[in-house]
C-alpha cells in the first residue's frame, strides 16, 4: 500500500512540474527551452537492488538523447530478479521508452559549470519472461522515479536513481516494486556551450 501511495505521489509531482513549466513562460524559461545542448547522446550502465516484500537485484542500461537542457528521451533495458508474496516475478526483462525532466535546470536555469543534476524519470514498456507467475510470457510496466547525476569529467557522470515500478499482466494483475540503482554514464557528444 505504501508503494502504491508513493507511485501516485511521484506521478502527481511529475504532472505538476510539467504543467507549471508549460504554462509559466518567464524570460529565463524561454531561454532554457530554446537552448539545445548539441543534441547530446548518452549511454549508461547501472546495477542495483530491487525490493518488494523481498529483495533482489537488477542490472541494466539506457541510451538517452538530450532534447534540451530540461527534457531528454530515454530508451532503457533492465533485468530484475525479485519475488513477492503474491507472485514470483523471477528474472524478468524490461524494455521501454520515456522522458526525463531536469528539476535543477527548470528551476535555476542551465549553467555549464554546474556539476550535478536532479531529475524526474519515467518510462513505459514491455516486460518479458517465459517463467513469470504474474505476466506469463509478456506484460506491461511503467516506472516513475528521481535521479541524481554528478559530473566527473566532460564525458563521464555517476548517476543514482530510485524508481517505483508497476508490473502488470495483460489481464491487469499488478505488482509494485522499488528499484534503487547506481550507474556510470558516458556522454558521446557533450555540449561545449
Amino acid at each position: 500500500m505504501k508503494q502504491r501511495n508513493r507511485f501516485f505521489l511521484i506521478l502527481a509531482v511529475l504532472v505538476g512540474i510539467t504543467t507549471s513549466t508549460v504554462y509559466s513562460q518567464s524570460n529565463w524559461q524561454k531561454k532554457i527551452l530554446k537552448y539545445r545542448p548539441d543534441q547530446e547522446w548518452c549511454i549508461s550502465l547501472n546495477g542495483g537492488i530491487a525490493t518488494s516484500v523481498n529483495s533482489g537485484w537488477s542490472i541494466g542500461g539506457n541510451i538517452t538523447k538530450n532534447l534540451s537542457c530540461i527534457w531528454s528521451l530515454r530508451a532503457e533495458g533492465y533485468i530484475n530478479f525479485i519475488e513477492s508474496d503474491d507472485y514470483s516475478i523471477g528474472k524478468c526483462a524490461f524494455v521501454g521508452v520515456g522522458p526525463n525532466f531536469s528539476l535543477v535546470n527548470s528551476i535555476a536555469g542551465y549553467k555549464k559549470e554546474r556539476i550535478y543534476d536532479l531529475y524526474l524519470s519515467s518510462c513505459l514498456g514491455f516486460a518479458l519472461d517465459n517463467r513469470n507467475d504474474l505476466i506469463g510470457h509478456i506484460g506491461l510496466y511503467g516506472n516513475f522515479g528521481l535521479g541524481l547525476e554528478i559530473k566527473m569529467t566532460r564525458h563521464l557522470e555517476v548517476s543514482i536513481e530510485d524508481k517505483l515500478f508497476v508490473l502488470s499482466s495483460l489481464e491487469w494483475n499488478k505488482e509494485f516494486f522499488n528499484n534503487f540503482s547506481v550507474g556510470v554514464t558516458y556522454k558521446i557528444n557533450p555540449s561545449r556551450k
